[in-house]
């Protein structure tokens, strides 16, 4: 209760639970005193900083206690410690763990910033006041030659058109994650391909190599788990054996020390990378390498069991590494031996069986039953066998664990590591796997190892004492059993030997900073491209499209701490679906595209966007493309165009043919006419009569007005955004750019365009979806080409055909064709074309209205 002190249970009681733990008792009874003293004290003067709370990290001045007693003076509230929901952190200056730890999580600003808002009575910009990291990075950034410093400036962001190549080319995670993809369809290849003999069975079951009767440490199942040790230390330090046993770190930072002469006599790669890397620091920072290093944040991909002893782990900076360890020698990444030990490993293992589950580059699991039956070696010479075999071939290590499940498989192989094996007992698993922590079983995250810390279980015996009702009370019921049968060791999830893409994406989360549109708009459109590419790559085509975005978080600084990183955002994920299986990249495009306009958000607030296309299928892809049937049928009339006599014009029209300056219009087809409802082609045989005798009075004035419609005598209006004014074309401003030609397969570029139009829309009940991408394709290019009016008189004798068609189907078509044509205004001229958008149809006027329902709203997740 408010006012009342908090009484808080002995060290001694067992109530600590309810209050959250101790720590968590504390912090809520300290806040609680605060809230009381302010209260009761009578010292509050004003609520200026009403809502705000702070915590002070470090020295500042005013001190802590003074900014202590400002909050409570002024409404604020003062946290003694950090919480989720503190608003700010006060720091004059931090040293590089606490910047390691906090800066990712939470806007920090200066104490200045409470002084000048007493000062000034009011609540200033925080922004003006941040906390100036003065970090600069030694982590090489991805430049792109520019030639000053506005050109530089560009080239380090995804505006260049550079970007995206060279991100990927420099992505240690698009390395790892698209190799680990590689070798999971290589296992599939291979499987597919395999005629049934394994060369490396009839090696081991010679007389040389067979063990008869040892089956010590084999069970009814053998899952055998590889990993290898310190996989890209590893695979470097191959070429570099003078740094084997010393503390090294795989990372796109340089900084390391001068090497001794010896190491220069040697002239190593890695020694001269050493060299310049430090006299490159010397000269971006000045001043010593050993002072400038402590500060980078570039991370570590990986160490070896050298550096981990003195407490350097995967993840971290290095400036916070160097000063655990000033010796640590730093190794750039090599993708290329990457890729090459990787298959060597998989290729190892192939000969034996291909009863393989492909987990990453370096990681695996293995079922060895029916290997160790058919050859009768026993387990544990067939994983020595094995481990000689990987090292002699990749000179890297590997540890293997063996269990009678995955969990156990991997639980050993814990314990075998480095370069060691070990074989879980399969005799009392539920004791011998009592002492594991709970963190190591999988699926346990960090909210989940918090809520077993608050209940005291810390080890997998602890939670076998817990029943089966509690832990799907706190847990949900499916994963409260998962639960309960992990800390037993019983993991009944099979090895997937065969497994099957279920999506292929594009993501970037670096040097994504726009601040127009239009850069937003070219590069969705080169992700699209890359994304269709990996999908052809795979032979897979997709029916649905996800559009990724990172949105910087409302109190997140807008230059973060890492360069060009993305820092603390939100994630927002749309999809839609596609007509048909598609990896065209203009469709991806487009999808994409008009999510992104749907969720308007501004292009200076992303921080990471991404693609991604699911709903795949392989036979999709390997089908033979849909045979359009609007081609089709141009080129039948073209062949029978040839075949008949050319037709004779009347002289009168043969004239008007050939003025000059007098527009080009297609003659009207009685084949046209006559499948045209009565009342439709008399309308058309009316307005276009009017049409001629418009067009001769215009040119005889010599008159620069253009009338646009083959159908109706009238301008062509267009329909600015917002404003719901019409203009003429020939007055509408167009781009600087010069126009596309029409190309000559396209479509509505032929003289009997309307003819086709009309066979097309008579031909079938449906319309197949690729002739609607096709002939949006060949509108969209008239745009381009700015020949917007004979486009407009195409609109519209479209509109008229499918409005007498009793067919929703059709009708959807058209909406497609004209909302494709629309985005192209928008994008060329931003404004639309004032055409007619939606058929007048009562079904669809319902499925409109059940489509446009309102949705519930997006959620946001927030992540670092």
């Amino acid at each position: 209760m408010e006012g009342q002190e908090m009484k808080l249970p002995t060290f001694g009681d067992d109530s600590w639970a309810e209050h959250g733990g101790y720590m968590n008792a504390k912090i809520n009874k300290l806040e609680q005193q605060f809230l009381d003293n302010a209260k009761n004290s009578g010292i509050q003067k004003s609520n200026l900083f009403s809502g705000i709370s702070i915590y002070v990290n470090g020295h500042t001045n005013p001190t802590a206690e003074a900014l202590k007693i400002i909050m409570m003076e002024h409404g604020g509230i003062y946290h003694t410690y950090e919480r989720p929901h503190t608003t700010f952190i006060i720091a004059s200056n931090l040293p590089d763990v606490k910047v390691r730890k906090m800066m990712p999580s939470k806007t920090i600003i200066k104490p200045e910033w409470i002084v000048d808002c007493l000062k000034e009575n009011r609540i200033l910009d925080h922004k003006k006041y941040l906390y100036n990291f003065n970090h600069k990075v030694s982590q090489p950034k991805l430049a792109f030659g520019g030639k000053n410093e506005d050109d530089t400036k560009k080239a380090r962001t995804a505006v260049n058109p550079n970007f995206l190549s060279e991100f990927y080319s420099n992505s240690r995670l698009h390395h790892i994650s698209t190799l680990g993809l590689a070798l999971k369809d290589y296992v599939n290849d291979l499987r597919e391909k395999h005629q049934g003999d394994f060369p490396g069975r009839m090696e081991i079951m010679l007389p040389r190599r067979k063990i008869s009767g040892n089956t010590s440490g084999r069970c009814g199942k053998a899952i055998m788990h590889i990993d290898m040790d310190c996989f890209f230390v590893s695979v470097g330090l191959r070429s570099r054996p003078h740094l084997r046993g010393l503390p090294v770190a795989v990372t796109h930072s340089k900084g390391g020390r001068r090497p001794n002469s010896s190491d220069q006599n040697c002239k190593d790669p890695s020694s001269i990378d050493e060299e310049v890397a430090e006299e490159e620091t010397r000269n971006i920072m000045g001043g010593s390498v050993a002072e400038n290093k402590s500060i980078s944040l570039a991370e570590i991909a990986s160490c070896s069991y050298e550096a981990r002893k003195k407490g350097i782990k995967n993840g971290m900076f290095m400036g916070a590494a160097l000063k655990l360890c000033p010796d640590l020698k730093t190794i750039p990444y090599d993708f290329v031996q990457y890729r090459e030990v990787s298959y060597i490993l998989y290729d190892s293992i192939a000969r034996y069986t291909l009863d393989i589950e492909a987990v990453s580059c370096d990681e695996m699991f293995v079922d060895l039953t029916d290997l160790l039956d058919s050859t009768g070696i026993s387990c544990e010479d067939f994983v020595t066998h094995i481990r000689d075999e990987i090292k002699r071939k990749t000179n890297c290590p590997c540890s293997v664990g063996i269990g009678e499940n995955r969990l156990l498989a991997r639980l050993a192989t814990r314990k075998a590591k480095p370069d060691g094996q070990y074989f879980f007992p399969q005799e009392d698993v539920t004791q011998n796997i009592a002492e594991v922590s709970l963190r190591d079983l999988p699926g346990v995250g960090r909210s989940t190892c918090e809520k077993f810390r608050e209940n005291g279980w810390i080890t997998c015996g602890d939670l076998q004492c817990v029943p089966l009702s509690r832990l799907q009370r706190d847990f949900g019921s499916k994963s409260g059993e998962n639960l309960f049968n992990l800390c037993r060791g019983q993991d009944t999830r099979p090895l997937n030997f065969s497994r099957q893409r279920k999506s292929v994406s594009t993501e970037v989360n670096y040097g994504i900073r726009f601040t127009k549109k239009a850069e937003l708009e070219t590069f969705l459109r080169q992700l699209s491209e890359e994304t269709s590419r990996r999908l052809r790559e795979v032979a897979m085509k997709g029916k649905s499209v996800t559009l990724k975005l990172m949105i910087r978080a409302q109190d997140a600084p807008v230059e973060t701490p890492k360069f060009m990183g993305h820092g603390l955002c939100d994630h927002v994920a749309k999809s839609t679906q596609l007509p048909a299986f598609s990896d065209d990249p203009d469709v991806i495009f487009k999808a994409a595209w008009k999510i992104s306009e749907e969720l308007a958000i501004a292009p200076e607030e992303l921080r990471g966007i991404g693609i991604q296309v699911t709903k795949l299928n392989k036979a999709e892809a390997a089908k033979s493309p849909q045979s359009s049937s609007l081609v089709n049928l141009f080129k039948q009339m073209q062949e029978k165009a040839k075949n008949e006599p050319s037709k004779t014009l009347p002289a009168e029209e043969k004239k008007e043919k050939v003025t000059e300056n007098l527009p080009e219009r297609p003659e009207l087809d009685p084949e046209v006419l006559k499948a045209l409802p009565d009342e439709l082609r008399e309308e058309i045989l009316r307005d276009y009569t009017e049409w001629r005798k418009a067009q001769g009075a215009s040119h005889v004035a010599n008159s620069q007005m253009k009338v646009s419609s083959p159908l109706k005598k009238r301008k062509l209006e267009m329909n600015p955004e917002p404003a719901q004014t019409t203009q003429s074309p020939v007055k509408m401003e167009k781009p600087k750019s010069k126009p596309n030609p029409i190309s000559s397969s396209n479509i509505l570029g032929k003289e009997n365009w309307m003819r086709i139009l009309t066979k097309w829309v008579n031909s079938g009940d449906a319309p197949k979806a690729c002739d609607v991408q096709h002939l949006s394709r060949n509108a969209c290019e008239f745009i381009r080409a700015k020949d917007i009016c004979n486009l407009y008189s195409q609109l519209e004798y479209l509109f008229l055909i499918i409005d007498q068609k009793d067919n929703c189907a059709w009708h959807e078509s058209y909406r497609s064709i004209a909302s494709e044509i629309q985005h192209e205004m928008l994008l060329i001229y931003e404004i639309k074309l004032k055409i007619k958008e939606n058929v007048s149809c009562k079904e669809c006027s319902k499925k409109q209205e059940q489509r446009f329902e309102p949705k519930k709203p997006i959620k946001y997740t927030k992540s670092l």
